[in-house]
Protein backbone atom coordinates (compact mmCIF):
# COMPACT_ATOMS: atom_id res chain seq x y z
CA UNK A 1 0.00 0.00 0.00
CA UNK A 2 2.77 2.46 0.82
CA UNK A 3 5.24 1.41 -1.85
CA UNK A 4 4.66 4.53 -4.00
CA UNK A 5 4.67 6.97 -1.10
CA UNK A 6 8.45 7.59 -1.08
CA UNK A 7 8.32 8.43 -4.79
CA UNK A 8 5.40 10.79 -4.26
CA UNK A 9 7.20 12.44 -1.32
CA UNK A 10 10.35 12.88 -3.41
CA UNK A 11 8.29 14.44 -6.20
CA UNK A 12 6.62 16.86 -3.78
CA UNK A 13 9.92 17.81 -2.11
CA UNK A 14 11.58 18.29 -5.49
CA UNK A 15 8.82 20.61 -6.68
CA UNK A 16 9.01 22.66 -3.48
CA UNK A 17 12.82 22.94 -3.74
CA UNK A 18 12.51 24.08 -7.35
CA UNK A 19 9.89 26.68 -6.36
CA UNK A 20 12.07 28.02 -3.54
CA UNK A 21 15.03 28.28 -5.91
CA UNK A 22 13.17 30.71 -8.17
CA UNK A 23 13.55 33.56 -5.69
CA UNK A 24 16.85 32.62 -4.07
CA UNK A 25 20.34 34.03 -4.57
CA UNK A 26 22.20 32.31 -7.42
CA UNK A 27 24.48 30.20 -5.20
CA UNK A 28 21.56 28.98 -3.09
CA UNK A 29 19.43 28.51 -6.20
CA UNK A 30 22.02 26.22 -7.81
CA UNK A 31 21.98 23.90 -4.80
CA UNK A 32 18.17 23.86 -4.64
CA UNK A 33 17.82 23.22 -8.37
CA UNK A 34 20.30 20.34 -8.14
CA UNK A 35 18.52 18.75 -5.19
CA UNK A 36 15.06 19.35 -6.67
CA UNK A 37 16.00 17.92 -10.07
CA UNK A 38 17.56 14.84 -8.45
CA UNK A 39 14.45 14.30 -6.33
CA UNK A 40 12.08 14.60 -9.29
CA UNK A 41 14.22 12.29 -11.44
CA UNK A 42 14.52 9.73 -8.63
CA UNK A 43 10.78 9.87 -8.10
CA UNK A 44 10.06 9.17 -11.75
CA UNK A 45 12.59 6.32 -11.89
CA UNK A 46 11.12 4.83 -8.72
CA UNK A 47 7.59 4.97 -10.15
CA UNK A 48 8.72 3.41 -13.43
CA UNK A 49 10.78 0.59 -11.90
CA UNK A 50 8.70 0.00 -8.77
CA UNK A 51 11.78 -0.13 -6.56
CA UNK A 52 14.17 2.49 -5.16
CA UNK A 53 16.96 3.41 -7.55
CA UNK A 54 20.37 4.16 -5.98
CA UNK A 55 19.03 4.23 -2.41
CA UNK A 56 22.42 5.18 -0.86
CA UNK A 57 22.72 8.24 -3.09
CA UNK A 58 19.14 9.27 -2.52
CA UNK A 59 19.58 8.84 1.22
CA UNK A 60 22.37 11.43 1.09
CA UNK A 61 20.41 13.74 -1.24
CA UNK A 62 17.27 13.61 0.90
CA UNK A 63 19.16 14.23 4.14
CA UNK A 64 21.06 17.25 2.82
CA UNK A 65 18.06 19.63 3.06
CA UNK A 66 17.51 18.39 6.63
CA UNK A 67 21.08 19.41 7.49
CA UNK A 68 20.65 22.72 5.69
CA UNK A 69 17.42 23.48 7.58
CA UNK A 70 19.18 22.80 10.86
CA UNK A 71 22.07 25.03 9.83
CA UNK A 72 19.70 27.81 8.77
CA UNK A 73 17.94 27.67 12.12
CA UNK A 74 21.25 27.93 13.97
CA UNK A 75 22.54 30.74 11.71
CA UNK A 76 19.18 32.52 11.99
CA UNK A 77 19.30 32.37 15.76
CA UNK A 78 22.88 33.64 15.81
CA UNK A 79 22.19 36.51 13.39
CA UNK A 80 19.00 37.39 15.24
CA UNK A 81 20.99 37.65 18.43
CA UNK A 82 23.73 39.65 16.72
CA UNK A 83 21.22 41.93 14.97
CA UNK A 84 19.77 42.92 18.32
CA UNK A 85 23.09 44.67 18.94
CA UNK A 86 24.00 45.78 15.41
CA UNK A 87 22.39 46.37 12.02
CA UNK A 88 21.51 43.47 9.69
CA UNK A 89 24.26 42.34 7.36
CA UNK A 90 23.95 41.15 3.78
CA UNK A 91 24.28 37.51 4.80
CA UNK A 92 21.13 37.74 6.91
CA UNK A 93 19.08 38.78 3.91
CA UNK A 94 20.68 36.10 1.72
CA UNK A 95 19.82 33.31 4.17
CA UNK A 96 16.11 34.03 4.42
CA UNK A 97 14.02 31.21 3.00
CA UNK A 98 10.31 30.50 3.17
CA UNK A 99 10.33 28.54 6.42
CA UNK A 100 6.99 26.78 5.90
CA UNK A 101 7.95 25.62 2.43
CA UNK A 102 11.42 24.45 3.38
CA UNK A 103 10.08 22.65 6.47
CA UNK A 104 7.41 20.89 4.42
CA UNK A 105 10.00 19.75 1.89
CA UNK A 106 12.21 18.58 4.74
CA UNK A 107 9.37 16.48 6.18
CA UNK A 108 8.86 14.88 2.77
CA UNK A 109 12.62 14.31 2.50
CA UNK A 110 12.60 12.53 5.86
CA UNK A 111 10.04 10.07 4.49
CA UNK A 112 12.27 9.45 1.46
CA UNK A 113 15.35 9.03 3.66
CA UNK A 114 13.51 6.63 5.95
CA UNK A 115 12.30 4.49 3.07
CA UNK A 116 15.79 4.38 1.55
CA UNK A 117 17.26 3.37 4.91
CA UNK A 118 14.66 0.62 5.33
CA UNK A 119 15.33 -0.60 1.79
CA UNK A 120 19.09 -0.70 2.42
CA UNK A 121 18.59 -2.45 5.76
CA UNK A 122 16.24 -5.02 4.22
CA UNK A 123 18.67 -5.80 1.38
CA UNK A 124 21.61 -6.17 3.76
CA UNK A 125 20.21 -9.37 5.21
CA UNK A 126 21.27 -12.70 3.70
CA UNK A 127 17.90 -13.64 2.23
CA UNK A 128 15.56 -10.71 1.57
CA UNK A 129 11.94 -11.48 2.28
CA UNK A 130 9.66 -11.57 -0.75
CA UNK A 131 7.57 -8.44 -1.16
CA UNK A 132 3.85 -9.04 -0.96
CA UNK A 133 2.01 -7.76 -4.03
CA UNK A 134 -1.22 -6.00 -3.02
CA UNK A 135 -4.42 -6.47 -4.96
CA UNK A 136 -5.51 -3.80 -7.45
CA UNK A 137 -8.04 -2.15 -5.12
CA UNK A 138 -5.53 -1.91 -2.29
CA UNK A 139 -2.81 -0.62 -4.64
CA UNK A 140 -5.05 2.10 -6.09
CA UNK A 141 -6.25 3.06 -2.61
CA UNK A 142 -2.65 3.36 -1.44
CA UNK A 143 -1.67 5.50 -4.43
CA UNK A 144 -4.66 7.82 -3.99
CA UNK A 145 -4.16 8.14 -0.24
CA UNK A 146 -0.43 8.80 -0.68
CA UNK A 147 -1.07 11.39 -3.39
CA UNK A 148 -3.65 13.14 -1.21
CA UNK A 149 -1.31 13.27 1.80
CA UNK A 150 1.60 14.56 -0.27
CA UNK A 151 -0.68 17.14 -1.91
CA UNK A 152 -1.86 18.33 1.52
CA UNK A 153 1.76 19.06 2.40
CA UNK A 154 3.05 20.22 -0.99
CA UNK A 155 0.30 22.61 -2.14
CA UNK A 156 0.46 24.95 0.90
CA UNK A 157 4.26 24.79 0.76
CA UNK A 158 4.24 25.81 -2.91
CA UNK A 159 1.70 28.54 -2.15
CA UNK A 160 3.95 30.12 0.47
CA UNK A 161 6.88 30.54 -1.94
CA UNK A 162 7.35 33.65 -4.08
CA UNK A 163 6.27 31.63 -7.09
CA UNK A 164 3.04 30.72 -5.30
CA UNK A 165 2.39 34.34 -4.30
CA UNK A 166 2.87 35.54 -7.86
CA UNK A 167 0.62 32.78 -9.20
CA UNK A 168 -2.15 33.72 -6.77
CA UNK A 169 -1.89 37.39 -7.83
CA UNK A 170 -2.50 36.37 -11.45
CA UNK A 171 -5.54 34.31 -10.46
CA UNK A 172 -7.41 37.18 -8.80
CA UNK A 173 -9.47 39.18 -11.18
Amino acid sequence: MTRTWPALCALGAGLVHLAISASSPWWWSLALISIGALEVAWSLMYLIRGTPVMPRGMLAVSLSPVAVLGSLVVVGLMTQHASAMTMHTGITAALTVPVLSFTAATVLDLVVAGSCAVHLRRNRTAAPAPIHQPGPVRAITGILLGAALVALITVPALGSTDVGHKASMHMTM
